[in-house]
């Protein structure tokens, strides 16, 4: 099995070119190539500009998202082996659902919203907008060490994935408050008018 940071700088590559600045004109950025419901999804309130602009949060929010997928993906992890083979591994499933999101047990429509859900239980392998399909990506990327991941468990042991730069909450503490304190400034200079 080949290790988390191999999993870091390999899926880093392939999303972002390992540039943590890079973006695209669909809107994501970064290392990672996050979108704006992502970074909701993980608390990020930050612009994307900011995010481009800090390594350490982009590594934080990164860890943060694998922890978010490997617990609930974990339970599809069986399935996945028996219908698209035993190679198959949880670091493969948090990639494809990074590539197109996990979707929705109920989401059997079309491929706009359908995710690595849909590719596990109905064979749907859909495209991302570069034309990627969810099966390059669970294929290419299984294999990976996942941090908090018990294999004879087989569950996802929670805040087990370790930062290497602080958590999240203190990467973003300063960007809230040097938001409050231009807050407080701006009022204060409009009470001066």
């Amino acid at each position: 099995m080949k290790s988390f940071s191999d999993f870091k700088t390999a899926l880093g590559f392939a999303e972002g070119s390992g540039d943590y600045k890079a973006d695209n004109k669909r809107g994501y950025v970064g290392k990672y190539q996050f979108g704006k419901e992502r970074l909701k999804d993980l608390g990020y309130t930050g612009t994307l500009n900011n995010l481009k602009l800090n390594p350490g949060l982009q590594e934080n929010l990164f860890l943060l998202h694998v922890q978010d997928h490997a617990k609930y993906l974990v339970k599809f992890l069986q399935t996945a082996k028996s219908k698209i083979g035993n190679h198959i591994t949880l670091s493969g499933l948090i990639a494809g659902a990074h590539l197109k999101g996990r979707g929705h047990i109920n989401y059997t429509d079309n491929c706009k919203r359908s995710g690595v859900i849909q590719y596990i239980l109905f064979g749907k392998d859909c495209s991302d907008g570069n034309g990627t399909k969810i099966s390059t990506y669970v294929n290419k990327f299984s294999g990976f060490e996942i941090p908090g991941y018990n294999e004879s468990e087989k569950k996802v042991t929670d805040n087990k994935i370790p930062s290497e730069k602080g958590d999240v909450k203190n990467s973003v503490l300063p960007f809230i408050l040097i938001g409050i304190g231009v807050l407080i400034i701006i009022m204060v200079l409009k009470n001066q008018k």
